[in-house]
């Protein structure tokens, strides 16, 4: 959306899209003696989707509810633990998938070359500076979790 002639209030609302958190359920019928098809970190982060698996099948045929890279996995069927998730996870071949994505799903967006005045850029970077891991590099904010923000004045 950059080089659109956006104003602050027409900016404000993408930037503030791009800050939002979604969380959704997904239905994944998991043959027996196949793996999830996933990887997670200790906080229940995805890190990563294996080729040929039953999430990447999964995926390829609901790309609207694809798990991704940066999913947070909230709830596996009833269990919100993150033990008796990765036992259900590798056990259940009947899953419901309660995830919390990031950012409403966005790792980039660019805003740079709109009609936001200096002043606003700065209101901007003062909201996002309540965020977590929030820095700062040139035009571009880093807002953590890989996503980044390119925000400019005319």
């Amino acid at each position: 959306v950059s080089q659109n002639g956006l104003k602050l209030e027409g900016v404000r609302p993408v930037v503030e899209e791009f800050c939002r958190r979604i969380q959704f359920v997904v239905d994944i019928l998991r043959p027996k003696g196949q793996p999830i098809g996933f990887n997670l970190d200790e906080d229940m982060r995805i890190t990563g989707v294996h080729a040929a698996g039953v999430t990447e099948r999964f995926n390829a045929e609901h790309p609207s509810e694809a798990l991704r890279v940066g999913d947070v996995v909230l709830r596996v069927n009833a269990h919100t633990d993150a033990e008796s998730m990765e036992i259900e996870l590798g056990d259940a071949q009947e899953l419901a998938i309660e995830v919390l994505r990031p950012g409403a799903g966005m790792c980039f967006i660019d805003l740079s070359q709109n009609a936001v005045p200096l002043f606003g850029i700065e209101e901007i970077r003062q909201d996002l500076g309540r965020l977590e891991a929030t820095t700062f590099r040139g035009g571009v904010i880093e807002v953590g979790e890989g996503r980044r923000l390119n925000l400019n004045a005319f």
